[in-house]
């Protein structure tokens, strides 16, 4: 049943010396090697994501500098362009942190913090935060709710970061 369920954490037991336990002995070793590339994709997905945060947030830094510099230093294609810069950057920087996120969620160390969270009122930033982002693909978003209370158990970041993605893929596509 483990084992069709993919779930390769614990040895298969070897009860016999014939064909049967030398497949047996065969699907262990394999099973082993399986969580080590498991194991070492991890690491490697994870040392990547810390890599590209350092020059991400350089490269954000530069753009929003550019940015604050007065209306007649940067003529309006530049002032675009930074924006766009920035905004890119903050996307690529929330990608690496949920790579982040994932692995440490698959290794136990990052537990979700559930709590009672307005559902309603996630919704709420979240078309706040993208407001801008849709306008300018010409959309419009709004907020409608039926019923009364909104009121879930869940871990607020988590579910924001769902919201955010649903909302943005909308937008986008």
């Amino acid at each position: 049943g483990r084992v069709a369920d993919g779930s390769f954490l614990e040895p298969l037991t070897v009860g016999t010396r014939d064909e049967i336990g030398e497949l047996t002995h065969a699907f262990n070793r394999m099973a082993e090697e399986l969580r080590e590339v498991a194991a070492q994709k991890e690491e490697f997905f994870s040392q990547i994501a810390h890599e590209l945060r350092n020059p991400l947030t350089a490269i954000r830094a530069s753009a929003q500098l550019l940015l604050r510099r007065p209306a007649d230093a940067l003529d309006a294609k530049a002032r675009q362009w930074a924006g766009s810069i920035d905004d890119s950057v903050d996307r690529l920087l929330s990608l690496v942190t949920r790579i982040l996120d994932l692995n440490r969620l698959r290794a136990g160390v990052f537990p979700l913090e559930r709590q009672p969270i307005e559902l309603d009122k996630v919704v709420a930033r979240t078309l706040d935060v993208l407001g801008a982002q849709a306008e300018e693909q010409g959309l419009r978003l709004e907020q409608t709710s039926t019923g009364v209370d909104f009121s879930i158990t869940a871990d607020e970041e988590g579910m924001t970061q769902v919201v955010l993605n649903l909302v943005g893929n909308a937008i986008k596509f």
